[in-house]
């Protein structure tokens, strides 16, 4: 609809968003694919920052770089992007390269704006880091976070995913009765419709599940 009526940047947004809500539980190929289709309608601010986050999620780092570097150098009084967006692709890169440490001190910008326009993406990536670190409690608190505060976004993926999140932090605790909890919390977010039983990340979190003694 958007395209048909000539709003070009707007129609990437939403691709933009279909793509990272894809990388987020393992379409990696898919999410390469629709953020592409994106940036070939519109490479504006929005749609080339949704990109370097996308792009480092999936491993693509060099295109991140790239990608943050342009908009950073274009745009160097936008806050929310470089207060909260490209340091959050940063972060990303740093997982990718097995810098755990590096991320969490890469998303320290975003904090002020974390219950505001920042939303769960800096905890998420926050909580993915101390999970990396082997840190159950400090992850734990950050996902538990994302899910006090849904009215952020409360229809995007990454609250869903707190639920897995949690699950694995009281995993690292030691603690199986609230790794096991939170698992169940997931998959009730997901036990509607059979299409989704081919979800990667559904998958790997229900191996995880089987695990748990």
């Amino acid at each position: 609809m958007a395209q048909a009526q000539g709003r070009k940047e707007y129609a990437a947004t939403i691709l933009g968003a279909e793509a990272n809500c894809d990388a987020g539980v393992g379409f990696l190929q898919e999410a390469r694919q629709t953020m592409n289709a994106a940036l070939a309608l519109s490479e504006n601010i929005s749609s080339r920052t949704t990109a370097a986050v996308l792009f480092a999620r999936i491993g693509d780092t060099a295109q991140s770089e790239k990608l943050a570097e342009g908009v950073s150098k274009e745009f160097p009084y936008a806050t929310g992007i470089n207060q909260v967006s490209l340091p959050m692709a940063r972060a990303l890169i740093s997982l990718q390269r097995n810098q755990p440490e590096q991320a969490v001190a890469a998303l320290e910008s975003a904090k002020p704006y974390e219950l505001g326009a920042g939303g769960l993406g800096p905890m998420f990536v926050r909580g993915e880091a101390f999970l990396r670190l082997h840190d159950g409690g400090k992850a734990a608190a950050e996902y538990q976070r994302m899910l006090d505060h849904r009215g952020l976004d409360p229809v995007g993926w990454g609250y869903s995913l707190a639920h897995l999140g949690l699950g694995r932090a009281y995993a690292f605790q030691g603690d199986t009765g609230k790794a096991k909890a939170a698992y169940q919390d997931f998959f009730a977010v997901w036990k509607d419709g059979d299409a989704d039983a081919d979800v990667p990340v559904l998958k790997v979190a229900r191996a995880e599940y089987e695990k748990l003694k």
